[in-house]
């Protein structure tokens, strides 16, 4: 249907912007990766896909 369509295109076009955010400002990838250890608390994160 053409309204999936235009949202399936504005969800890749966010991602893509969003790369290219995380690779011109790598300290956002840190700041990413410390949030996530913070939020983890100490525990293990584990895939649900095998």
């Amino acid at each position: 249907m053409p309204i999936a369509h235009k949202g399936m295109l504005q969800a890749a076009k966010i991602m893509a912007c969003t790369a290219v955010d995380l690779i011109d400002n790598p300290a956002l990838i840190e700041e990413a990766k410390k949030e996530w250890q913070e939020r983890l608390d100490g525990e293990t994160y584990v895939s649900l896909i095998p």
